[in-house]
């Protein structure tokens, strides 16, 4: 059976893997519309989110295969 081609999409968006295994990805919209968004809008945007639930197996299955 041929190897599985990652998702290259949704690889590029995710940062990395966490020690303890949990997905850790940035936020989206963080340059769009920038001039127009505040400073802490800004600030808020370039910290790391953990993703959870449903959405992290989904990216799991798809960038990890």
């Amino acid at each position: 059976m041929p190897k599985l081609k990652t998702h290259k999409s949704s690889f590029k968006r995710m940062v990395r893997l966490s020690a303890n295994g949990k997905l850790v990805m940035r936020k989206m919209s963080v340059a769009h519309r920038a001039r127009f968004k505040s400073k802490r809008a800004k600030q808020l945007s370039t910290q790391n989110i953990v993703v959870v639930g449903k959405t992290a197996k989904k990216l799991q299955k798809i960038a990890f295969r």
